[in-house]
């Protein structure tokens, strides 16, 4: 699979356009947040981000010297939040790389690559979302248990149960980094929401791919 990239067609104020001529937010309302409500399983009271919090305070805590001009109290909240999605990015990508082992069907080798390149993909994602943090001055910490994202279950075997299993993994994971877009923005952080919004449109465009191979 080719890597995901995004095109953009800006005219004035008229929306961003994907490759297909729809406007990419009109497809993420539409279509990008179908799955978000079961791909998202393990947010409860006072149960991972606590724990991920109570374990990863001193080090979001321990800013590194930075230029960046932003009020402290903003600056730790926008780093709790790349935080949290690195966290979920390699969630991701870990299932994505459970899948390609685990799957066993006759499409097993054209799957197989394709999972290997989203997972390439998100890597990519949880680099640059690092590499932002610490320039903000950040401690990068990352606790599997914080995720937000469903489990996966290792009895699922065949291909398109592991293409529908992610797709919902990917509309959740669209849902939380576009939430995390609008705190970056409030926040005043023009960059990370910047970069955020890249983020977002490449996860739009696996999501996209994986509901195609569900209705061909």
């Amino acid at each position: 699979m080719a890597p995901i990239a995004r095109t953009k067609q800006v005219a004035g104020n008229k929306p961003e356009i994907d490759d297909d001529g729809m406007p990419i937010d009109q497809w993420e309302n539409e279509g990008g947040r179908v799955h978000a409500q079961a791909g998202i399983g393990r947010v409860g009271v006072g149960s991972n981000l606590r724990t991920w919090g109570k374990r990863c305070d001193r080090a979001a805590g321990r800013t590194l010297g930075t230029s960046i001009v932003l009020p402290p109290e903003k600056q730790n909240r926008i780093i709790f939040l790349l935080n949290q999605l690195i966290t979920e990015t390699f969630d991701l990508c870990g299932q994505i790389k459970q899948a390609s082992w685990n799957v066993r069907d006759p499409q097993f080798q054209n799957l197989h690559e394709q999972f290997d390149d989203l997972a390439v993909q998100l890597e990519k994602y949880s680099n640059l979302i690092a590499e932002r943090a610490t320039v903000l001055g950040a401690t990068v910490c990352i606790t599997s248990e914080a995720s937000r994202l469903t489990e996966s279950t290792p009895d699922v075997k065949g291909g398109m149960q592991h293409v529908a299993t992610l797709a919902m993994r990917f509309s959740a994971l669209v849902s939380t980094t576009r939430s995390a877009i609008d705190a970056s923005t409030e926040l005043g952080d023009a960059v990370s929401a910047d970069l955020l919004t890249e983020i977002s449109h490449g996860l739009v465009k696996s999501l996209r791919f994986l509901e195609a191979c569900l209705q061909a």
